[in-house]
């Protein structure tokens, strides 16, 4: 495929991206620099905006494309099944090795938005956002800027909600960073009392039964239980004296099990299989 554009939307400090730029010489790459900078996710928002093509993929600065031919197939997908948004399977890397997959594959996608918020907020069974190849026809949502941890699954709420078809591509066509200590996730959980306030504006605002809310904080504080000297327990506390006696309830239920299945994933990856299939 040469039909493409590459809006690069640089919100660093130094010129270094705008030297690549420079050296590829290709009339097709669009250069934005962002001064002062905008920060995320409102970098992430320009780019959106200001993308031109039918069709359009938010590729983040640690990610990349792992074959020449994903976008023609990509393209190709679209136009046979007419469908307004694509998702596609990725491969985890982290510190130059491969440690796992993603591939939450057409079910989960299909049962996104019936589990959205309780579940689909917090546990991101779609993946990466570099994974979602969207129809601008249709329209493109820009990111919540009040958020930071639940950003990704929030806007994918969003998008789903637009209607229309979504496809799943099982070809894992994207190749993701994981662990680096300027991803945005990292500066979340080391402020767990703040992610927790910030879920709590996430379910209110979409709705949340109390059940659902339940369910929320339980997967959260489970999946973040290693991070329990950082901020973890004292928000922990100030949420369950916030229950009534019934949350409570369905929050220890759903917290034993989700602590359960994460000593399942665990052991799958000790074993050398991917936790997500």
């Amino acid at each position: 495929m040469t039909d493409w554009e590459c809006l690069v939307s640089d919100d660093s400090r130094s010129d270094a991206v705008a030297e690549v730029v420079r050296a590829c010489a290709d009339p097709r790459i669009r250069y934005e620099k962002n001064t002062p900078a905008l920060g995320v996710p409102a970098n992430w928002n320009q780019a959106l905006a200001q993308a031109r093509g039918e069709y359009v993929s938010l590729l983040h600065q640690d990610d990349f494309y792992q074959q020449e031919t994903v976008l023609e197939q990509v393209a190709g997908l679209f136009v046979r099944e007419r469908c307004d948004v694509v998702v596609c399977a990725c491969r985890r890397w982290q510190e130059g090795r491969e440690c796992g997959r993603h591939t939450g594959g057409a079910r989960h996608l299909r049962h996104f938005l019936r589990d959205f918020p309780g579940r689909s907020l917090v546990v991101n069974r779609i993946g990466h956002p570099s994974v979602l190849f969207l129809r601008r026809e249709k329209g493109i949502p820009l990111f919540d800027a009040s958020l930071r941890y639940f950003l990704d699954t929030d806007w994918y709420a969003r998008i789903l909600k637009q209607g229309g078809r979504a496809c799943f591509l099982s070809s894992a066509f994207v190749d993701v960073e994981s662990g680096r200590q300027h991803q945005l996730s990292a500066s979340c959980t080391q402020a767990l009392e703040r992610t927790a306030a910030e879920l709590r504006h996430a379910l209110e605002r979409n709705g949340a039964t109390a059940a659902q809310t339940a369910q929320a904080y339980a997967r959260f504080y489970a999946s973040h239980a290693r991070h329990w000297r950082s901020g973890c327990s004292a928000a922990l506390g100030r949420t369950l004296r916030a229950f009534g006696w019934a949350q409570r309830g369905v929050f220890c239920l759903y917290f034993t099990a989700c602590l359960v299945h994460m000593g399942y994933r665990g052991l799958r990856k000790f074993l050398g299989f991917s936790a997500w299939r």
